[in-house]
């Protein structure tokens, strides 16, 4: 994940922040996941603002 995260910030350093706060914004979101589905859906969530 942050391999992809670094890849996608060097691709095009101007969306950086965007993407950092995206990020930011999904690991507050599941901060306190204590399920698999959860931690799923945290993931999927992640690699969807990576990728976008």
């Amino acid at each position: 994940m942050t391999a992809a995260l670094q890849e996608a910030i060097t691709k095009d350093p101007a969306k950086a922040a965007d993407l950092t706060a995206k990020v930011q914004a999904v690991t507050a979101k599941y901060q306190g996941a204590t399920t698999a589905d959860e931690a799923c859906k945290a993931y999927d969530e992640l690699t969807a603002a990576i990728k976008a």
